[in-house]
C-alpha cells in the first residue's frame, strides 16, 4: 500500500518512513555472504559495499509544474 504514494510523496509522513539528508551515503552489508546491489531510480548500481556522493550544485532537478487532474 505504501508504494503507489511514493509517486506524489504521500509516503513522506507514514510513521516506518524516515528523510535524512546527507552529502553522503554508504550501504554495507551486515552479516551476509553475497553482496546485495543497491538500485537508485529504479536502476541496479554496484554491489554493496558502496559509498555514494553529491557535490554542492551539481545535480539540477527539474521538477514539472503539479497540475491535479479534475475528476470527470
Amino acid at each position: 500500500r505504501l508504494l503507489p504514494t511514493v509517486l506524489w510523496g504521500g509516503h513522506l509522513s507514514h510513521p516506518a518512513v524516515r528523510v535524512l539528508r546527507s552529502r553522503s551515503v554508504s550501504f554495507e552489508p551486515i552479516g551476509r555472504a553475497d553482496a546485495p546491489w543497491v538500485h537508485a531510480d529504479g536502476e541496479r548500481l554496484l554491489p554493496a559495499p558502496v559509498t555514494l556522493s553529491v557535490e554542492p550544485q551539481t545535480v539540477r532537478v527539474i521538477q514539472p509544474t503539479f497540475r491535479p487532474i479534475k475528476p470527470a
